[in-house]
């Protein structure tokens, strides 16, 4: 486990959560934001029919436009999109278009080049474009075939970016509770003279493990954090790794392990992220609840899981806010 100490006491979150709910029934996706320190609730966007699932926000001073993802409806069938809006929800509009990608998950923002990045399951892919949705690029393609696309090992969730470091890092879930899922990671730019499809420089960190979605990654600490759905032994849990190590192919993947798990019994926990000064996760899953992690270990070496908000509807990505 890989437990986080402060030397001080750590501050409460003060901050707020932009998160996904997709309601109760089609046609009542939202975007919501809450307060953390005032625990108020404002639906800033509503009535999204094409299942909203990543979402991202351009935190710069002037700037606060909110970035999601939706799957499309029915989800897999290829009518997947990405959407921006401004900070208070107006003005929301397709920004990647229906057939550019075809289920976009989670998403990741590189404010410093204008980036984003989202992985593209049933495209089996891993993609960026800028912020305002042109210069689309595939960096990763793990299949192509429709025969590949009935492979859910090939199907990328979860995604993150080290900006600094020049390193891209995705899940690959595999099926349901299916014990294939690996999260890799590999340079963010293709290696000169190599394709999509065919990368020398990728990773794989762990496999084996029940069903891997969204991930966050504290940069600074070197720590990936990451959702497990998969109902097993490893699922539904919340777990933290080491990935300070140099990019090293020749290394074996690890097996999943009680050592990685800091939080369990989620109701198919998907979005994680990070408010690393307070040393707090948060985590939404598909149970209608919001929780908080903290990811300082007792002296029994737990983490104290709190729920923050429960009774919404289908919870699917989320990122913390920095006040």
């Amino acid at each position: 486990m890989s437990a986080i100490d402060c030397t001080t006491s750590c501050p409460a979150p003060a901050g707020n959560l932009i998160f996904l709910d997709l309601g109760k029934g089609l046609g009542q996706g939202r975007v919501v934001n809450y307060s953390v320190e005032n625990k108020a609730l404002d639906v800033l966007v509503s009535n999204i029919i094409n299942v909203p699932d990543g979402v991202q926000v351009d935190t710069r001073q002037g700037k606060g436009q909110i970035y999601w993802t939706c799957m499309g409806f029915p989800p897999g069938q290829g009518g997947g999109l990405l959407m921006r809006a401004e900070a208070d929800g107006s003005g929301a509009e397709v920004i990647v278009q229906p057939g550019v990608t075809h289920t976009p998950k989670q998403l990741a923002i590189d404010i410093e080049n204008e980036r984003l990045y989202w992985s593209d399951r049933e495209g089996m892919r891993v993609m960026r474009s800028s912020l305002d949705g042109t210069n689309v690029e595939i960096l990763v393609q793990t299949g192509i075939t429709d025969e590949d696309r009935q492979d859910e090992s090939r199907h990328c969730v979860g995604v993150g970016v080290d900006v600094g470091r020049g390193l891209l890092y995705w899940t690959q879930k595999g099926p349901t509770n299916g014990m294939q899922g690996r999260i890799r990671r590999a340079n963010i730019d293709i290696p000169a003279g190599e394709t999509a499809d065919y990368r020398s420089d990728i990773q794989t960190l762990f496999a084996g493990l029940p069903e891997p979605i969204d991930i966050a990654l504290d940069m600074e600490k070197q720590i990936l954090y990451w959702t497990d759905r998969g109902n097993v032994t490893y699922g539904n849990t919340l777990n933290s790794a080491d990935i300070s190590t140099n990019l090293n192919l020749t290394a074996t993947p690890r097996p999943p392990s009680e050592n990685t798990i800091l939080a369990r019994k989620f109701q198919e926990p998907v979005g994680v992220s990070l408010d690393t000064l307070a040393q707090t996760a948060f985590v939404s899953d598909l149970g209608g609840s919001l929780y908080t992690v903290s990811l300082k270990s007792d002296l029994e070496g737990k983490h104290e899981k709190k729920v923050l908000l429960d009774g919404l509807g289908w919870l699917t990505g989320l990122v913390y806010i920095n006040p």
